[in-house]
């Protein structure tokens, strides 16, 4: 049943935890930097299946604390995979890395 309410089971965090989750963001940065494009679009790829992979759960929850419905929810999802998806394609590609000049209109 749609509440509008957020889970119970939620744990809030503290100063503390936005710090060390920052801590670990700034730790991951260099690692996360060195590696390949097929590496970037592999983790891209993982995170799109492993969100498709628990979809319907996910669901459930955002819909418990939403109420936007299933239909609604399993959309946005689905959306969302998709857009990693074609993310990992482009930085599989390279092409984000090529340098664009557009020179201005002189008129």
């Amino acid at each position: 049943m749609a509440t509008a309410q957020p889970p119970t089971d939620i744990h809030e965090a503290t100063a503390v935890d936005v710090a060390a989750a920052g801590a670990a963001a700034a730790a991951a940065a260099p690692l996360l930097a060195a590696l390949s494009l097929a590496e970037r679009a592999g983790l891209l790829r993982a995170a799109a299946d492993t969100l498709d992979a628990h979809s319907a759960e996910l669901v459930k929850l955002a819909d418990a604390e939403t109420s936007l419905g299933e239909a609604r929810l399993t959309g946005e999802v689905a959306r969302t995979t998709g857009q990693l998806r074609l993310l990992a394609d482009q930085a599989a590609a390279g092409a984000y890395l090529d340098l664009i000049e557009t020179p201005a209109d002189p008129a």
